[in-house]
Protein backbone atom coordinates (compact mmCIF):
# COMPACT_ATOMS: atom_id res chain seq x y z
CA UNK A 1 0.00 0.00 0.00
CA UNK A 2 2.93 2.39 1.22
CA UNK A 3 4.32 1.30 -2.56
CA UNK A 4 1.09 2.27 -4.58
CA UNK A 5 1.38 5.86 -2.67
CA UNK A 6 4.99 6.37 -3.62
CA UNK A 7 4.26 5.75 -7.05
CA UNK A 8 1.93 8.10 -7.26
CA UNK A 9 3.38 10.46 -5.28
CA UNK A 10 6.37 10.87 -7.57
CA UNK A 11 4.45 10.91 -10.84
CA UNK A 12 5.52 14.06 -12.44
CA UNK A 13 2.76 15.48 -14.89
CA UNK A 14 3.41 15.69 -18.67
CA UNK A 15 3.57 19.55 -19.68
CA UNK A 16 0.66 20.28 -21.88
CA UNK A 17 -0.35 23.08 -24.59
CA UNK A 18 -2.68 25.00 -22.53
CA UNK A 19 -5.34 25.40 -25.80
CA UNK A 20 -5.62 21.97 -27.28
CA UNK A 21 -4.57 20.01 -23.80
CA UNK A 22 -2.18 17.77 -26.21
CA UNK A 23 1.73 16.91 -24.38
CA UNK A 24 4.14 18.51 -26.28
CA UNK A 25 6.57 16.84 -28.33
CA UNK A 26 9.06 17.90 -31.19
CA UNK A 27 6.81 17.51 -34.15
CA UNK A 28 3.55 19.17 -34.73
CA UNK A 29 2.96 19.84 -31.09
CA UNK A 30 6.64 21.77 -30.21
CA UNK A 31 6.31 24.05 -28.01
CA UNK A 32 6.65 27.72 -29.50
CA UNK A 33 7.63 30.43 -26.94
CA UNK A 34 5.90 34.06 -27.57
CA UNK A 35 7.58 37.06 -26.85
CA UNK A 36 5.92 37.27 -23.41
CA UNK A 37 6.88 34.14 -22.38
CA UNK A 38 3.87 32.10 -22.54
CA UNK A 39 4.59 28.54 -24.99
CA UNK A 40 2.01 26.97 -27.24
CA UNK A 41 2.11 24.20 -29.59
CA UNK A 42 3.16 24.50 -32.80
CA UNK A 43 -0.12 22.79 -34.35
CA UNK A 44 -2.48 25.82 -32.02
CA UNK A 45 -0.29 28.51 -32.69
CA UNK A 46 -0.45 27.85 -36.37
CA UNK A 47 -4.48 27.76 -36.48
CA UNK A 48 -4.44 30.59 -34.45
CA UNK A 49 -2.56 32.81 -37.11
CA UNK A 50 -4.71 31.09 -39.96
CA UNK A 51 -7.92 32.41 -37.86
CA UNK A 52 -7.02 35.52 -37.29
CA UNK A 53 -5.79 36.27 -40.80
CA UNK A 54 -7.87 34.36 -42.99
CA UNK A 55 -7.49 35.81 -46.12
CA UNK A 56 -3.47 36.04 -46.02
CA UNK A 57 -2.03 34.08 -42.92
CA UNK A 58 1.10 34.06 -44.73
CA UNK A 59 1.52 37.70 -44.40
CA UNK A 60 0.61 38.60 -40.92
CA UNK A 61 3.86 39.34 -38.94
CA UNK A 62 3.14 38.92 -35.75
CA UNK A 63 0.66 37.29 -33.28
CA UNK A 64 -1.29 37.82 -30.24
CA UNK A 65 -0.93 35.83 -26.90
CA UNK A 66 -4.23 33.99 -25.79
CA UNK A 67 -2.86 34.49 -22.34
CA UNK A 68 -2.01 37.96 -21.63
CA UNK A 69 -2.75 39.58 -24.94
CA UNK A 70 0.84 40.62 -25.41
CA UNK A 71 1.74 40.99 -29.15
CA UNK A 72 4.79 38.81 -30.82
CA UNK A 73 6.90 39.61 -33.76
CA UNK A 74 6.89 36.18 -36.29
CA UNK A 75 9.20 37.76 -39.17
CA UNK A 76 8.46 35.40 -41.86
CA UNK A 77 6.72 32.47 -40.30
CA UNK A 78 5.95 31.18 -37.07
CA UNK A 79 9.02 28.92 -37.44
CA UNK A 80 11.00 31.93 -36.48
CA UNK A 81 9.65 31.80 -33.19
CA UNK A 82 12.02 29.69 -30.67
CA UNK A 83 11.57 26.30 -29.12
CA UNK A 84 10.74 25.77 -25.53
CA UNK A 85 13.49 24.06 -24.86
CA UNK A 86 13.35 23.86 -20.94
CA UNK A 87 9.69 22.04 -21.62
CA UNK A 88 10.84 19.84 -24.10
CA UNK A 89 13.83 18.72 -22.20
CA UNK A 90 11.28 17.92 -19.30
CA UNK A 91 9.98 15.47 -22.12
CA UNK A 92 13.27 13.62 -22.07
CA UNK A 93 13.47 10.88 -19.48
CA UNK A 94 15.73 11.60 -16.52
CA UNK A 95 18.34 9.03 -16.79
CA UNK A 96 20.09 10.98 -19.05
CA UNK A 97 20.80 13.43 -17.06
CA UNK A 98 22.28 11.03 -14.89
CA UNK A 99 24.57 8.91 -17.64
CA UNK A 100 26.30 11.82 -18.80
CA UNK A 101 27.32 12.67 -14.90
CA UNK A 102 28.95 9.43 -14.11
CA UNK A 103 30.96 9.92 -17.45
CA UNK A 104 33.27 12.12 -15.70
CA UNK A 105 35.97 10.56 -13.48
CA UNK A 106 37.19 11.57 -10.80
CA UNK A 107 40.74 12.71 -11.75
CA UNK A 108 38.91 14.47 -15.04
CA UNK A 109 36.99 16.76 -12.96
CA UNK A 110 39.78 17.51 -9.92
CA UNK A 111 42.06 18.67 -12.82
CA UNK A 112 39.40 20.61 -14.83
CA UNK A 113 36.55 21.31 -12.32
CA UNK A 114 35.19 24.18 -15.12
CA UNK A 115 34.90 20.95 -17.82
CA UNK A 116 31.54 20.38 -18.60
CA UNK A 117 29.98 17.17 -20.12
CA UNK A 118 26.86 17.18 -22.76
CA UNK A 119 24.85 14.35 -24.26
CA UNK A 120 23.34 15.57 -27.71
CA UNK A 121 20.49 13.73 -28.32
CA UNK A 122 21.94 11.78 -31.11
CA UNK A 123 23.70 10.35 -27.97
CA UNK A 124 26.92 12.08 -29.51
CA UNK A 125 29.16 13.00 -26.15
CA UNK A 126 30.41 16.32 -26.41
CA UNK A 127 32.78 18.42 -24.24
CA UNK A 128 33.87 22.36 -23.15
CA UNK A 129 35.14 24.50 -21.54
CA UNK A 130 33.10 27.20 -19.46
CA UNK A 131 34.79 30.63 -20.09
Amino acid sequence: MADTRNRHARRIPIPKCPICQTAYNDHSHTPLLLQCGHSFCLNCLSRLLHSSSPSKPSQKSSLTCPKCRHVSPLGNSLLFLPKNFSLLSSLLPSSSASDSDSDLSDDESDVNPRRIHCSTTSGAKLAGNLV
